[in-house]
C-alpha cells in the first residue's frame, strides 16, 4: 500500500472469560477499497467490527482508523464511519427516542437533549405521536416507523 491504510489492525486480540473471540488478527485496508469479513459463526467478525468501530476494547492489539486509535480517539472518526448488517437490528426493547438517546451517546452528538426534541418538532416528526411505541409491536405502521427513523440518523449525528 501506497497511502496509509483506512484501517489497521494488529495482533488484535479479545478474550471473554477463558475464550478468545478474536485471537492475534492483523491486516490493513487501503482507503477506498472494499473489504469483507469472512467466517463461521462464532469466528469474531463481529467482535473485530466492534474493536475497529472502537465499541468494544481489545484485551490486546491496536486499531488505527483513519490515522485515529481505536477506541481512545473514536470521537474523532465516528462520524465518517457506519456499520450496517441485516443480523444487527435496533434494539428490540427500546423505544425510538431510547435508541436515539444510546446511539447520540455512542457517538457523541453535541446537545443530544436538544438534538432528540428538535425531531418531534414541525417537520421532524418521527417522535410524534409514537416516540414512546415499544418496536417489537408487531404492526407495518411501527415498522416503517422506525425505517423512517433511521434514515434520520446521518442527519442527526451533526
Amino acid at each position: 500500500m501506497s497511502a496509509d491504510p483506512a484501517i489497521k489492525v494488529e495482533r488484535l486480540v479479545k478474550i471473554y472469560k477463558q475464550a478468545a473471540a478474536v485471537d492475534g488478527i492483523s491486516f490493513a485496508i487501503a482507503p477506498g477499497s472494499i473489504t469483507g469479513l469472512l467466517g463461521g459463526n462464532g469466528a469474531g467478525k463481529t467482535t473485530t467490527i466492534a474493536m475497529i468501530m472502537g465499541l468494544l476494547t481489545p484485551t490486546s492489539g491496536a486499531v488505527t482508523v483513519l490515522g485515529s486509535q481505536m477506541p481512545e480517539q473514536r470521537y474523532q472518526v465516528l462520524h465518517r464511519m457506519n456499520f450496517e448488517s441485516p443480523y444487527v437490528e435496533m434494539p428490540m426493547r427500546l423505544t425510538i427516542r431510547q435508541n436515539l438517546k444510546v446511539f447520540g451517546m455512542l457517538y457523541g452528538v453535541p446537545k443530544l437533549a436538544e438534538r432528540i426534541e428538535q425531531l418531534g418538532e414541525g417537520g421532524g416528526y418521527i417522535l410524534s405521536p409514537c416516540h414512546n411505541i415499544q418496536p417489537d409491536v408487531p404492526t407495518d405502521n411501527i415498522v416503517a416507523l422506525f425505517d423512517h427513523a433511521r434514515s434520520y440518523v446521518p442527519s442527526f449525528m451533526k
